[in-house]
This record gives C-alpha cells, sequence and structure tokens, in this order.
C-alpha cells in the first residue's frame, strides 16, 4: 500500500520543480487570451439585433382562454345508460 500523500505535499513539490517566473508568465498569457476572449465576446453580444418587443399590459402574464366548463374525453363517450327498444304488440280485435 502506498502512503497516503497531502495536498500540501504536492502543492510544494510542484512549486519547487516550477520556477515562479514560469508561473508567473504562464498567467500572464492566459489573462491576455482571456481579455481578448471577452472583448470579442462583447462585440459578438453588441453586434446582434434585437426583434421589437411585444407591447402588452402586463407581460408576465398572458392569459389563454379557458372554457368555464371541462372538456370531454374520449374516455367519456358511450357511458350513458342502455335501454332496451321499446316492445309493441299489436293485438287484432276483429
Amino acid at each position: 500500500m502506498s502512503p497516503k500523500i497531502r495536498s500540501t505535499e504536492i502543492f510544494k513539490a510542484i512549486e519547487t520543480a516550477i520556477p515562479a517566473t514560469s508561473i508567473e508568465q504562464a498567467i500572464a498569457k492566459i489573462k491576455v487570451k482571456e481579455s481578448l476572449f471577452l472583448s470579442w465576446l462583447t462585440l459578438e453580444i453588441l453586434d446582434q439585433v434585437l426583434p421589437q418587443r411585444v407591447h402588452r399590459t402586463n407581460p408576465r402574464v398572458v392569459k389563454k382562454p379557458v372554457s368555464k366548463f371541462r372538456s370531454k374525453k374520449v374516455k367519456h363517450r358511450g357511458t350513458g345508460t342502455i335501454t332496451n327498444p321499446h316492445v309493441f304488440l299489436i293485438l287484432s280485435t276483429a
């Protein structure tokens, strides 16, 4: 089994292996690239043309017309009571 290595020991080893000037130069390069990217991104966003806004009295609430009655579903069809047809007998009395 390998002994547990603490994160502080790893950072100290990396710090001694890599010179501080190299780390500072790398950080400076990243900042330059990051600032260039952010400036390009802001230009791209500002170039976008936004559509005209739709004027509504209350833009947070868009009400749809709703009936007061419940809608009839497919499962409700044909569930009424079935009655037998009336049978009429004609008796001749002549």
